[in-house]
């Protein structure tokens, strides 16, 4: 699988209407019309419902705005409802813990974040007695409604692999926990000892494994500090590991830094090696003297999308255990199981980050900010600003963008850096979501049968996986509005199926 040539890069959507409540956009050939308040997503037959100039007819407009007002009439609980309900009632539990391990790293990243690992700020590495002290806080505000988490996060988290033995034992040996404790490591995994790997496989851990694409790209953004490449060792440690566990999710994280042309071809060299179930594709979010963006290029949106147009081969079963893209299947998990992302993510309400000297951030990527340490630590998280709670329901102009329940209103690190306020998104943070949400419709009208069936339950398992440990979604019985939506569109529905159920 190559580049897309100027023949078959696939046309972006092209919005003919939108607003706040409903986009009306064009994808190819086929002419889809989604309700921002339920995530419904229904095919039309653009020929009852386009003018001569491709444009909606009038007596389209009507149908639509006639169908927004069964919407709100036939509606028990819009996605408004369910984010506000959701900001409103849940209290601050912990029941996920970023452990930020060490500050030790042996890569030399081109784009990194993190700066190694303390993030210019914190030095040192966790042990045992930070860990114990901090969940001893924590006893009395465990959520033991859902599983535990925890992350194990640097710098290179296996350089402290005494301390992720201890805490496994801790797993092991306190009673009380909540039944099921997953545990999730982001490593670039260019360190695998015997011993690492009984380590990693008595765990049970999701390996996210930080891996840009082919060896070309790889060895450029993310070299040995001495200036080797790093591609060939990480595919050996891979291949050790899947044959001594072939049963752990292993993850391809990689980032976007320059360009993205040859992001197609980039996830088919790591398709081919059948070594990852999944690849977590994300922009590089550039941090300059406190002040960035994520780099959202032409050349990696178009890739993207042209990743969504082929979408269906790589979900039909022949593409060995690969099953697609995080971020995408998220996206396309809201449109086809019509739900919500209640917010962004769980950061200060329930997922925390521990750092070597005993601080507790609501985010691991704010470790070491003094002015955003909690200072009850794990005990005072009922105590974690407000800000962490805001709906995207109550932030302009979040609240008026159609992909407000898909994205959540964004990373709010992510905003802080490219605006300086964590409630507002920057235009690259944005972008991607936008991307994202295109790209989901692209590939929602292409997929087959059977790669829909396939799809619809990864969706609903996708949460642990993902470093941000978890974006809680809201769900409504939509089965009722989705047929009176139908009835008061039927002479314009899609004679060729629908696109969501």
């Amino acid at each position: 699988m190559t580049a897309p040539s100027a023949m078959d890069r696939p046309r972006a959507p092209v919005d003919l209407s939108t607003s706040g409540d409903h986009r009306l956009v064009r994808v190819g050939e086929s002419l889809l019309l989604f309700f921002v308040e339920s995530s419904t997503l229904l095919a039309l037959d653009p020929g009852r419902c386009l003018d001569a100039a491709g444009q909606p007819t009038e007596r389209l407009r009507q149908a639509v705005a006639v169908a927004l007002s069964v919407q709100e009439r036939e509606a028990g609980r819009l996605n408004r409802d369910l984010v506000r309900e959701r900001a409103a009632r849940t209290p601050n539990r912990v029941s996920a813990l970023n452990l930020n391990l060490t500050d030790r790293c042996n890569l030399a990243c081109v784009y990194c974040y993190a700066k190694g690992g303390g993030y210019g700020r914190i030095r040192d590495e966790l042990d045992l007695d930070t860990f114990r002290s901090a969940m001893a806080e924590a006893a009395g505000v465990l959520d033991r409604s859902r599983e535990l988490r925890f992350e194990f996060f640097g710098g290179e988290p296996l350089l402290n692999l005494e301390t992720i033995r201890q805490v496994l034992e801790w797993e092991s040996d306190t009673p009380g926990l909540p039944a099921r404790v997953v545990n999730r490591i982001s490593t670039n995994l260019t360190v695998l000892t015997p011993q690492m790997e009984e380590v990693l496989e008595r765990g049970r851990f999701i390996l996210s494994v930080s891996l840009d694409g082919s060896r070309e790209t790889q060895d450029a953004q993310r070299p040995f500090r001495d200036g080797r490449g790093s591609f060939d060792t990480i595919i050996e440690n891979v291949r050790k590991m899947k044959r001594r566990a072939p049963h752990l999710v292993t993850v391809a994280r990689m980032t976007v830094y320059r360009g993205g042309s040859r992001l197609l071809d980039e996830i088919e060299e790591l398709r081919q090696t059948d070594l990852f179930d999944y690849c977590s594709i994300y922009a590089a979010a550039i941090d300059q003297d406190g002040r960035g963006d994520l780099v959202v290029s032409p050349e990696f949106q178009e890739s993207y999308l042209a990743f969504a147009a082929r979408y269906d081969g790589y979900l039909s079963g022949r593409a060995g255990r690969f099953k697609g893209c995080l971020e995408l299947n998220r996206y396309l998990g809201h449109l086809l199981l019509g739900t919500a992302a209640l917010n962004h993510c769980r950061a200060g309400i329930g997922y925390f980050s521990l750092s070597a000297d005993g601080s507790v951030h609501p985010c691991h990527r704010l470790i070491g900010q003094g002015s955003r340490t909690l200072p009850g630590g794990l005990r005072g998280v009922e105590a974690t600003p407000e800000l962490w709670r805001v709906p995207v329901t109550e932030r302009q102009p979040c609240d008026s963008c159609d992909t407000r329940y898909f994205c959540g209103g964004g990373c709010k690190q992510e905003n802080l850096i490219a605006t300086g306020d964590p409630l507002s998104p920057g235009p690259s943070g944005c972008a991607f979501a936008r991307l994202l949400f295109d790209a989901a419709l692209v590939a929602s009208s292409t997929l087959s049968g059977p790669s829909r069936r396939r799809l619809e339950p990864i969706c609903s398992g996708l949460e642990e996986l993902f470093v941000l440990c978890g974006q809680e979604v809201g769900a409504h019985d939509r089965g009722a509005l989705r047929g009176a939506l139908e009835a008061s569109l039927a002479p314009f529905l899609s004679r060729s199926g629908r696109q969501s159920r």
